[in-house]
C-alpha cells in the first residue's frame, strides 16, 4: 500500500496503512501534513528510566507500527470481533 492510499481514521487526518516486509504485515501510523499529503509517523524506541519509558535517542527512529504477523486477515478479523464487543454490538 502506498502512502497516498493511507486510510484516514480521524477528522484531523491521522490514519493507517498496511505494509509488508519479508512476508510479515503491519499497520503503520500516518498523519496528514499541511499540504494534504500523508506522512508516516516515526518515533524513537523507548527505554526505562526512573520507572518511566523515555525515548532512547541513541537508537535509530522507526515507523510507529503494529505487527500483524504472517496472517493479517486473521488478526484483523479478531480485532473486529473485539471492537464490536467493546462497542456493545
Amino acid at each position: 500500500m502506498e502512502i497516498e492510499d493511507a486510510v484516514v481514521t480521524t477528522l484531523y487526518g491521522d490514519g493507517i496503512l498496511i505494509a509488508e516486509k519479508k512476508g510479515y504485515f503491519g499497520l503503520i501510523a500516518t498523519a496528514k501534513g499541511s499540504l494534504d499529503v500523508n506522512y508516516r509517523q516515526y518515533c524513537f524506541p523507548a527505554k526505562w528510566q526512573s520507572g518511566k519509558p523515555v525515548p532512547d535517542t541513541s537508537k535509530k527512529v522507526r515507523p510507529r507500527s503494529v505487527s500483524l504477523g504472517k496472517d493479517p486477515v486473521a488478526v484483523l478479523e479478531q480485532l473486529i470481533i473485539e471492537a464490536k464487543r467493546m462497542k456493545g454490538g
